[in-house]
């Protein structure tokens, strides 16, 4: 455990002005989660003095069918800590998920029904964490605002050369053994797809950063992605979701430029306009901000 009182003492003493992610996978069950006796307690006690030191943070929480009933509870505690931000993720099928509990993983709609049940349960009472339901939405309780993640752009705002993920072109992921990745979701699916776009402790950073084939990747436009394959082509929504997230893509049709299955379901059952509703039936304000 890093996140040691004199480690944080340092961080504040060095200026550090950067964001601290911290893991909590749900009251009472974040030691099945990380198999490992005791790490609820060790996790929010450092949650507290990360927030008593007035250091931004950001708590991740996988969502499964194992967890998914203390996930409001849950929320409730770390409201009440202090802590300024959650995002809650659909656990996916990495190698270590499916030998702990691949068999929970919720499939795209059910995780979509209950981020809807649990975004209106938090709407619903006085919060001032902001929480993210990634792929899904997030509210911003403080603002009463709400965005829809999905929704890149409405019709009229669509960018046709716009960065297929944005966010994939700002940061770059690097796993505990050098692999690069275009995203932390991609830890170990990457190894499984028997695919490297090379390694930080052989190569280092700059050569990946200049002329390589995560840069390719990452810097795909959406007209690439268009024109690639008939799905998003025709379909009515691809101006506002531009065909989804790109490894989705990869893991459900075998290519980066296909389209993103997750998104499809997403607006065919109608989440874009329930979310709306909800915003509506509450009187909060829908922005376009990103995950």
């Amino acid at each position: 455990m890093y996140l040691t009182d004199s480690a944080l003492d340092r961080l504040r003493e060095e200026g550090f002005r950067g964001r601290i992610m911290i893991s909590f996978d749900g009251a009472g069950y974040h030691d099945t989660m990380r198999r490992h006796p005791g790490a609820e307690k060790i996790v929010l006690d450092v949650i507290r003095r990360v927030v008593r030191l007035g250091i931004d943070l950001l708590i991740n929480m996988n969502v499964n069918r194992q967890n998914r009933d203390c996930v409001a509870g849950s929320l409730d505690i770390l409201d009440s800590l202090g802590v300024p931000a959650v995002r809650l993720i659909r656990t996916v099928g990495t190698p270590r998920w499916e030998m702990n509990g691949g068999s929970d993983t919720m499939a795209p709609k059910k995780y979509y029904d209950f981020s809807l049940d649990c975004m209106k349960n938090y709407m619903s009472a006085p919060h001032r964490m902001d929480v993210q339901f990634r792929e899904f939405a997030s509210v911003y309780p403080q603002t009463h605002e709400y965005g829809i993640h999905p929704v890149i752009f409405e019709d009229d705002a669509f960018q046709p050369e716009a960065l297929s993920c944005g966010i994939a072109r700002r940061r770059i992921a690097v796993t505990a053994s050098g692999e690069i990745l275009p995203c932390m979701q991609a830890a170990g699916k990457m190894e499984e797809m028997h695919m490297s776009m090379g390694n930080y402790f052989r190569d280092g950073l700059k050569p990946h950063l200049t002329d390589s084939q995560y840069l390719d990747l990452v810097s795909i436009p959406v007209s690439s992605r268009h024109g690639d394959n008939d799905e998003c082509r025709t379909c009515p929504w691809f101006r506002q979701c531009l065909g989804g997230c790109r490894l989705q893509a990869k893991l459900y049709t075998g290519s980066f430029y296909g389209p993103d299955p997750t998104r499809c379901d997403f607006f065919k059952n109608g989440f874009r306009q329930k979310i709306i509703g909800l915003g509506d039936a509450f009187g909060w304000k829908r922005v376009l901000k990103g995950e």
